[in-house]
């Protein structure tokens, strides 16, 4: 028994060390990647510590080598395209603009079978929705002088609608590094009309992973392009607008934000054939900015009338209508009343598993949320803080393999866990 004992700590022994290796390598093969790709480029070193950054939020040891694997890969392939005189696929030289042309098009309309939205569509198709984003990728690792001015805006134009698809399925990390391949041809018509929806769509992604500063930032620079060639009031400007609003709240400003939503709202409602869901995106977020105030019945009354038009309009199953009211129960556990929040919160799970799925980030932040409601219910039942810790561990480990330590969700349940562990310790 001794003898299999020590035999067992030293096969422990052993695996942690080799993964202390594999994560080793993988930090100096992230090193040889940035050298292959960019040389000695200034860029080289930006691009080493942001891949080091993502390293750091692959949720294995194994994961991060198979990470820094690919990047070596991309990096060897960029490599011999530079000995080789080549800038891209091999072939590409001789293909004509309107070859390239016609394969935007033909991506672009395959996409558009999604119709943008891809939270509640089925596995089959959520694999679909990834070949096709792939492609995608593919085409945007060309050289940008392939394309000719209109299917370098054709392909930027639908980059930035696959990012907003990415963005409302809570991927953000995987829109922010479409766009990173997608900078090249970025910087070659960064100013074009046809640019300004990735743009969007990249500030959108740094605001939901909590970079508000750096997508205000990036805001103020589109919206003043936007006015210039849109004018003010214009749809695309006025998307533009409505995130800048939403980056002061999450910066604290949430007074100055609620009076940018509301004349928002305001111009939206005047228009007529206004963009609906667009409208009520705006409402939605106007609703949290007042909660944020402690106006807890006048945000929870808001969002009861998004719902009923967003069941109307959409249906009542709508990934936006059970967004509405996952916003409403959660603002109601921020408030401290769990009866309204469990209220709310209970069929909404029902329909997010359904609609969803069992592991969708929505329906874990719900699923998480929900729990927090029968705390508020049951403070002083031992019975209800340990199940409720369970739940939080199994949301955290479930988030942290999904986004990372350091994403939005898995970070406010972090918090949470901590001042539940507390209070449970306390008691």
């Amino acid at each position: 028994m001794v003898g299999e004992a020590l035999l067992g700590i030293l096969i422990a022994a052993v695996v942690a060390e080799c993964c202390g290796i594999l994560e080793w390598a993988a930090r100096v093969l992230i090193g040889w990647a940035a050298r292959f790709s960019y040389g000695q480029a200034p860029r080289s070193h930006t691009r080493l510590v942001e891949h080091l950054q993502n390293l750091d939020r692959c949720p294995g040891q194994i994961t991060k080598l198979l990470y820094a694997l690919g990047l070596v890969a991309e990096g060897l392939f960029a490599w011999l395209c530079r000995v080789s005189g080549r800038s891209g696929p091999p072939g590409w030289e001789s293909a004509p603009p309107s070859q390239f042309f016609g394969a935007v098009m033909s991506l672009s309309t395959a996409l558009q079978g999604f119709g943008g939205d891809i939270r509640a569509q089925p596995p089959v198709r959520r694999k679909e929705f990834a070949r096709l984003t792939t492609r995608l990728r593919g085409l945007l690792r060309h050289p940008s002088e392939v394309f000719d001015d209109d299917g370098a805006a054709a392909l930027l134009v639908t980059t930035g609608s696959v990012c907003d698809a990415l963005i409302d399925d809570r991927n953000e990390r995987a829109a922010l590094a479409l766009v990173e391949v997608a900078r090249p041809h970025l910087e070659r018509l960064g100013s074009h009309p046809a640019a300004f929806g990735l743009r969007r769509a990249h500030a959108s992604a740094l605001l939901q992973l909590g970079c508000h500063r750096r997508a205000e930032e990036l805001l103020h620079g589109l919206i003043e392009e936007e006015k210039a060639a849109f004018g003010v009031e214009d749809p695309r400007t006025l998307r533009t607008r409505h995130l800048l609003y939403w980056a002061w709240n999450a910066a604290g400003r949430h007074h100055e934000a609620e009076a940018g939503l509301r004349a928002l709202e305001s111009s939206l409602s005047s228009v007529p054939g206004t963009d609906t869901p667009f409208l009520r995106h705006v409402q939605c977020k106007r609703w949290w900015t007042v909660a944020e105030q402690r106006r807890t019945r006048a945000a929870a009354d808001g969002y009861d009338r998004v719902t009923v038009d967003r069941s109307r309009e959409l249906r009542p199953d709508h990934p936006d209508t059970l967004d509405a009211r996952h916003s409403k129960g959660k603002m109601l556990v921020y408030a401290g009343d769990g009866h309204q929040a469990h209220a709310v919160l209970r069929p909404a799970l029902q329909d997010l598993r359904r609609v969803e799925g069992a592991r969708h980030p929505n329906t874990l932040e719900t699923r998480k949320y929900l729990a927090l409601a029968r705390v508020l219910i049951r403070p002083d039942c031992s019975r209800t803080h340990r199940r409720t810790l369970r739940e939080l561990r199994r949301t955290l480990r479930r988030q942290t393999r999904k986004h990372g330590p350091d994403h939005p969700h898995t970070r406010d349940t972090q918090q949470w866990l901590a001042l539940l562990t507390r209070s449970s310790e306390a008691s």
